[in-house]
């Protein structure tokens, strides 16, 4: 995988993740890509905007999931 796919991979994985509502916020997603190797996830995910966008992700899963 080059650089360009390792960043659309993590940026899909982690919004699939999100979506599962197993988890709390972008911590858990970036700590489970990062024990898979990718160690960029810390930097990508670095972001006001995506952080807010994952947060919201999974609180609408979890939401969806507890109803």
């Amino acid at each position: 995988m080059n650089k360009k796919e390792r960043r659309e991979y993590i940026m899909k994985t982690a919004r699939e993740m999100a979506a599962t509502g197993k988890y709390r916020d972008y911590l858990g997603i970036e700590a489970v890509l990062r024990r898979e190797g990718f160690h960029e996830a810390r930097s990508l995910l670095d972001n006001r905007s995506i952080r807010q966008e994952l947060k919201e992700l999974c609180e609408e899963a979890q939401s969806k999931k507890n109803s």
